[in-house]
This record gives structure tokens, sequence and C-alpha cells, in this order.
């Protein structure tokens, strides 16, 4: 699953990669803080310690940060973007990506 093109921003995959992570552990708190509808149906299916762990299998690879197809990371990643089946989406992806980008003071397209 493709996460982020991270063509042109001016840090390291690491430093992308650390950062999307850290984006995200601080989004999830505020969601759980909030008692966000869609994070508590997700819970209901998985824990918060899977939750945390499928946004570290994230990886770059040719300038995209993404997450190995066809796993339960990918699924996570798509139940907390998208929504599914009795989850509504919380669209943390999308929040992560946009805040990621003005960190960076890349001008989004």
């Amino acid at each position: 699953m493709i996460i982020l093109n991270c063509n042109g921003l001016p840090l390291g995959d690491t430093v992308i990669r650390d950062n999307f992570i850290k984006m995200c552990d601080l989004e999830l708190t505020r969601l759980q803080k909030d008692n966000n509808l869609g994070l508590m149906q997700l819970s209901q299916i998985y824990s918060l310690k899977e939750i945390k762990d499928s946004f570290r299998e994230s990886y770059i690879a040719n300038g995209i940060l993404q997450t190995p197809e066809n796993t339960e990371s990918s699924k996570i990643l798509r139940y907390l973007e998208y929504g599914g089946e009795d989850v509504r989406p919380t669209h943390l992806l999308s929040i992560v990506k946009h805040r990621l980008y003005d960190l960076v003071s890349v001008e989004r397209s």
C-alpha cells in the first residue's frame, strides 16, 4: 500500500519514516482522547499495539513510503484511512501526510 510519495522532500528516508511513525502515534493518541468512533470500532478488531505496529512496518523504496501489500498492517492502515465493514474512516494517513508536508514546508499539489 502506497502511503506517501517522498520524492522532492528535503529529508532523508529514515527521517521521513521516523517522523511519519511519530506523527501517526500522536494522531492515534488524539483520536483516542477524542473518543473517535472509527478508532473505537477498529479497536474492537485490532488492539492498539497492533495498530501502532502497523505504522512501524512501513518502509521507503524508490522514494515511496509504503507498507507491504496483503498483510495485516496494510489492512489496518486501509481501515484507518478508508474505513470498512462496521468501521468508520479516521483519515489518519491523510492527516499525517498533510502535516508531514507542512513540517517540511513542501507545497501540496
